[in-house]
């Protein structure tokens, strides 16, 4: 479709599916993305209006506020071994290091110092923007061991976030897990 058809409508076909699928914030990225496209465009003469400009978010942005309890993860445990395994292993060691699912899936073995029993996360890979040392646990070292014997070129988890999102969703929707209603985030 031409830019300069494009109208308000046209951007609500594209966020209301993403909405739809449970993803808000994912919707506000796209939005404040688009918005920024059509002053780019604009700036260079290609349209004449912004179909976005006099649109609103829907929301503040709410950070979730879920995240698990003792006794769900005690639950949660043991049924992650029903997911394939590189899923498995990136979400228990989010669990094990307290780190996001994205770091986790692009942990690789230059980022570990295992003598000293650390994880190195450069600050180009973390989402603030700052390095940090990870101390990891015994549990976390046996899981990294594991992962590290199908590593790839390194990268321990061969798997992106939105892989390991997506086999959370289909182990919901199947009823594979015995806890609902949560993401990598809520770990």
């Amino acid at each position: 479709m031409p830019i300069a058809h494009l109208h308000r409508r046209d951007v609500h076909r594209v966020l209301d599916p993403i909405k739809e699928r449970g993803s808000p914030a994912s919707a506000r990225k796209v939005f404040t993305e688009l918005r920024s496209m059509f002053n780019w465009a604009i700036a260079r003469g290609l349209p004449d209006h912004n179909p976005a400009a006099a649109m609103q978010e829907d929301d503040a942005g709410k950070p979730r506020e879920r995240f698990l309890e003792d006794h769900e993860i005690a639950a949660l445990w043991p049924a992650l071994d029903t997911l394939k395994r590189p899923v498995a292993l990136a979400l228990k060691l989010a669990l094990a290091t307290g780190q996001r699912i994205g770091e986790v899936c692009g942990m690789t073995e230059s980022e570990l110092d295992l003598a000293k029993a650390v994880w190195l996360i450069p600050a180009e890979r973390s989402k603030n923007a700052e390095a940090h040392a990870v101390p990891l646990s015994g549990m976390a070292l046996e899981l990294i061991e594991e992962a590290r014997r199908t590593a790839i070129n390194g990268r321990l988890i061969n798997k992106t976030p939105g892989t390991i999102a997506q086999a959370l969703h289909y182990a919901h929707a199947h009823n594979k897990l015995p806890v609902k209603d949560f993401v990598a985030h809520d770990l």
